[in-house]
């Protein structure tokens, strides 16, 4: 009779310490079981060592091997078969194996003994196998066998495993003869075992650090590489267009971005053909597209302009000015069009208003394409309000940040931590990390933008092809006027009264210093400070434009201060605040003034006024009238005198565009150039009619057939009207006469003549600026600087009404004059082209680099002790630097630094602290995780969140009703509403009594429909690679 008995009736842990404490005794351990884990040896290794002998018989191989098998019924796999699916296998088990210094020593423990003959491993291959059996034969001629449910090499334990152990000899042997039966019949895979773990797995040592830096590339552009290999439909361009390289992977890239997240920035700096990228890439997208742009840009007139070049490429499209898109709700069902691209997007960078509302109804649901070579101009709001016409808030499509609104809030709290004024260089220093940031995180994904050095280096032969090339961008030459004592006075007592005098009460009725009750809400904006900023630049720019706006104020101050007597009244416009602070976020310095006394008039009785407006009031209109007096007598302005010299010598016959910020300026110019200099001038602003816009295209865009283009003008003056959307690169002259203080607007308009096809071979810039007396002075570009750095600190903090970024006073002349045309940047194409040139050139080593094993680990010598570990999860990506004390996540570049290697270059094997710096990546990228998904709704949207769950309670409800407001809650929760619509519904429940029925004739008007939602769960959580920089 068989003597036996339970080995185990609870945790296969117990049978471990069973095995273990019988190897010590056994010269020959035969194990048969159905599935073998390599990395599950490190429980017995060191038991194992007194034994002779080890035979491991594979049952069925693995999984895959027993479902084919399940599956065909009873079939013979070839050897074959079993070897090359037990490969796979292999490198599957290692892939999502523990990683611990134990199981790396045991696995090379087992490489070692199967090496030596210690162990031998067989598969058998002819029929299923399924029971697991452990015989040892012990070193007193005994054996025992173990027999049950338990697979002793699996490493994940199970809650209850049932195992009995067979003591008596005939079990023994009748054990171990069915057992070398089956043994002689199956098939050695040793070979398999020893060439997989040693090649296809994290144990191989033999990794280069120049290999390991490409396979970082490999996986961290993995879904780029291959982009620029599709194939694309060229079949309906235009006959005489030329498709560039660059231009075709960028639409390439943009269409993958568009079908992983609803949209896409089209962003490459300007003068790189971002139109016709964009009518590239809605050749490729299904259905009708809108477009909405600048006027000038929907002009039919303007052959660069979206209707000539959508026709042109027969696109089905509808175009609308940017400031009409009521027509397209009015005329369009939402299920008319599935694409809208918006040129100059960074216009729709403020979502609180009433455009951007209309804007974001249109997108709902919508491909969005997003054109602007400047997304990023004034905050971290700007790139918010625009990602947020293609992403839900709380619900994104972005693998690091899940709720893109929470993310920004914690971007703007770390700003908001410095004063502006008073801790400048810390807030640069932060506004730099936290742009870093943002474009790490989010842009990467969502964003194409090159530079000119980009294309020039990386697309050269393609241009070349093309026989093309970007014109050279000189250094900006410097022109300096300067006035003489006299006017000096003049200006250094004007810039008095405006920047000490002047009470601005005009500007500021609503304010606290005047009304008695004052209102509880009123705009932030200071106007007065606007007002005085505007003074400033007006006298910087020219003095007849000054001289108006002086002689304005003055009229308009003696009109308020009489009605203000007389008739006891203050009359305001209600759009005053609204009109005025949209043209300030936009620039449009003239058209400011033009509306100043616009729309409706709300009237303000005078004892609602404190006795100080008055006073404040006739004191300003003596101080206005005071500057007018300074000026009276003076006629000739040494800045223009400059230009006139300039254009009738130096540039005499040249084609010469001409910016200013001011219509008043360009009409003055206008006047004395074609009184001085030539009659072949031309003037356009934003009041010019389609005729004078047709002269600007005829005459100085070089697109125009060479048989069309005009020689009616030479000098072309415009305000910043024509900095953007327009081609006039027949010219290659630029003049600044009036320098904005926004860098970016200066890239603009030099992007105007910097474009591919202009026949020139260069760009020349000159800047116009103001010094000091010239005499005795050896250093005009410094002076230069002192003098705008005073104009800057003389406004203070309204400085900033008139530019989009906080002005810094020590370079604010460098970054105009030097830093803004060195495109370089920091940008990972190099990279990316970097490992398709080893696709394209070394296609041995690509190959050898696809193929190298997740969580690849080398050493490599260094004075720092770091671990660099590049970790995935579902489509988040994220690089880890751990030490001994510290964890954190670092950027692309930053890891690039630590892993960029030479192919000569060493690597070493790790060691055990490598694994406990591993465990603390691997801890730090779960909380990451965690932090990047986390969901946290705005006030007002858990208000009405709560609001819908009330309604929910009511039982009348119908089943409709309730998935209805089900509906409406999933979309409130994801953020796909603007703030302004969460903030005008719960208003309105809230003014109402809160009722069922209430609530949803509110909500009943949301859109439910879905759009592009996050699948990911993030529970997958990958080690890709890791390199370890350690000095022993």
């Amino acid at each position: 009779m068989s003597n036996s008995k339970l080995v185990i009736d609870e945790y296969s842990s117990n049978l471990k310490e069973k095995i273990n404490g019988l190897l010590s005794y056994t010269d020959l351990f035969d194990c048969m079981i159905g599935y073998f884990y390599v990395t599950g040896f490190s429980k017995y290794v060191y038991n194992l060592n007194a034994t002779d002998k080890i035979r491991i018989l594979i049952g069925t191989g693995l999984k895959d091997e027993y479902r084919i098998l399940n599956n065909n019924g009873f079939k013979q796999l070839s050897s074959k078969q079993i070897k090359h699916n037990l490969r796979e296998n292999i490198k599957k088990e290692f892939e999502n194996s523990d990683n611990t210094y134990e199981i790396e020593t045991a696995v090379k423990e087992f490489l070692t003994w199967l090496d030596e003959d210690k162990i031998e491993i067989r598969v058998y291959n002819k029929r299923i196998l399924s029971p697991k059996m452990y015989i040892l034969s012990l070193d007193n001629g005994q054996g025992r066998v173990i027999t049950g449910s338990t697979n002793i090499t699996n490493t994940k334990e199970e809650d209850f495993e049932v195992n009995v152990e067979l003591t008596s000899h005939e079990d023994y042997t009748r054990s171990l003869e069915k057992f070398n039966h089956l043994w002689d019949n199956a098939i050695d895979v040793k070979d398999e075992y020893t060439d997989t773990i040693n090649n296809h797995t994290w144990i191989n040592d033999d990794i280069t650090p120049y290999e390991l830096y490409l396979k970082f590339l490999y996986e961290y552009f993995y879904e780029q590489i291959d982009t620029d290999q599709i194939d694309f439909d060229e079949s309906a361009h235009p006959a005489n267009f030329k498709m560039l390289e660059y231009q075709k992977h960028a639409v390439i890239q943009a269409k993958d971005i568009i079908n992983q997240h609803g949209g896409v920035f089209l962003s490459d700096v300007v003068g790189l053909g971002k139109t016709y990228m964009g009518a590239l890439l809605l050749k490729q997208l299904r259905g009708k597209s809108i477009i909405i742009a600048p006027p000038t840009l929907v002009d039919k007139s303007n052959p660069g302009g979206w209707e000539q070049v959508l026709k042109d490429f027969d696109v089905n499209y509808y175009c609308q000015s940017r400031g009409k898109l009521e027509d397209i709700l009015d005329n369009f069902d939402k299920s008319e069009y599935n694409n809208v691209l918006i040129d100059e997007s960074h216009y729709f960078r403020n979502e609180n208003t009433q455009r951007y509302e209309l804007l974001h109804k249109i997108c709902e649901n919508k491909n969005v394409i997003l054109i602007s070579a400047t997304p990023y101009n004034n905050s971290p709001s700007d790139i918010l309000a625009q990602i947020k016409l293609f992403q839900n808030s709380h619900d994104s499509t972005i693998p690091n940040v899940r709720d893109i609104e929470h993310y920004f809030s914690l971007i703007r709290r770390r700003l908001d931590k410095y004063d502006m004024q008073t801790d400048r260089e810390e807030y640069e220093a932060e506004n730099k990390r936290v742009t870093k940031q943002i474009r790490e995180d989010i842009l990467k994904y969502l964003m194409v933008r090159r530079t000119r050095h980009d294309i020039d280096k990386y697309y050269k032969k393609d241009l070349k092809k093309h026989s093309l090339e970007f014109p050279v961008v000189n250094e900006p030459i410097l022109k300096y006027y300067s006035f003489d004592k006299n006017l000096s006075k003049k200006y250094d007592n004007t810039l008095k009264i405006i920047t000490e005098e002047l009470t601005y009460a005009k500007y500021t009725p609503l304010s606290t210093k005047y009304l008695i009750h004052p209102e509880d809400t009123h705009d932030d904006v200071s106007m007065g400070g606007f007002i005085k900023a505007l003074l400033f630049k007006r006298l910087e720019s020219s003095l007849y434009a000054f001289n108006k706006s002086i002689d304005n104020c003055i009229r308009t101050h003696k009109q308020t201060i009489d009605t203000l007597k007389d008739m006891n009244v203050y009359y305001i416009s209600n759009n005053y605040n609204k009109n005025i602070y949209q043209m300030i976020e936009n620039e449009d310095l003239d058209q400011i003034e033009d509306n100043i006394n616009k729309g409706n008039i709300r009237q303000i009785h005078i004892e609602e006024f404190s006795n100080q407006f008055l006073r404040d009031l006739q004191s300003d209109y003596e101080s206005f009238k005071k500057i007018r007096n300074i000026w009276r007598d003076v006629d000739d302005y040494p800045k223009e005198q400059l230009l006139i010299n300039l254009l009738n010598k130096q540039l005499k016959n040249r084609k010469i565009i001409i910016f200013t910020e001011f219509v008043d300026t360009a009409n003055y110019l206008y006047n004395t150039i074609k009184d001085k200099c030539t009659e072949k001038v031309l003037m356009f602003t934003g009041k010019s009619s389609r005729r004078h816009q047709q002269k600007v295209i005829d005459n100085f865009d070089a697109n125009k057939s060479k048989n069309k283009q005009h020689n009616d003008y030479n000098i072309l003056i415009s305000t910043d009207v024509l900095s953007h959307g327009v081609n006039l690169h027949r010219s290659n002259i630029i003049i600044n006469y009036d320098i904005p203080w926004n860098p970016t607007r200066i890239m603009q308009r030099i992007g105007r003549v910097q474009r591919l096809g202009t026949e020139f071979d260069d760009i020349n810039i000159y800047n116009f600026f103001p010094v000091d007396e010239i005499e005795n002075t050896i250093n005009l570009k410094q002076t230069a600087q002192n003098k705008i750095n005073a104009f800057i600190q003389l406004l203070g903090t309204d400085a900033k009404y008139l530019t989009n970024e906080q002005i810094k006073t020590h370079d604010l002349f460098k970054k105009i004059n030097e830093d803004m045309y060195d495109d370089e940047g920091d940008n990972q194409l190099q990279y990316l082209m970097q490992i398709r040139q080893i696709r394209d050139e070394e296609p041995e080593l690509y190959e050898r680099i696809k193929k190298i094993a997740p969580k690849t680990k080398i050493s490599r010598k260094s004075d720092r002790y770091e671990l660099i570990t590049l970790m995935k999860s579902d489509n988040l990506k994220s690089i880890i630097r751990s030490t001994k004390t510290s964890v954190d996540e670092i950027d692309f570049f930053e890891a690039i630094s630590y892993l960029k290697a030479q192919p000569s270059e060493v690597g070493m094997s790790t060691n055990i602290d490598y694994y406990e710096l591993l465990d603390k990546a691997y801890d730090e990228f779960t909380k990451q995780i965690h932090k990047k998904t986390i969901v946290r709704p705005t006030r007002n949207e858990l208000k009405l969140q709560e609001y819908i769950k009330f309604a929910l309670q009511d039982k009348s409800l119908t089943t409709n009703k309730q998935i209805d407001l089900l509906d409406v809650l999933n979309v409130i929760k994801q953020g796909k509403l603007t703030k302004k619509e969460v903030s005008t519904i719960k208003n309105n429940i809230e003014n109402n009594n809160i009722t069922t029925e209430n609530i949803i004739r509110e909500v009943e008007k949301i859109d439910t429909t879905k759009s592009n939602e996050n699948k990911y769960t993030y529970t997958d959580k990958q080690i890709v690679l890791s390199e370890y920089f350690r000095d022993d």
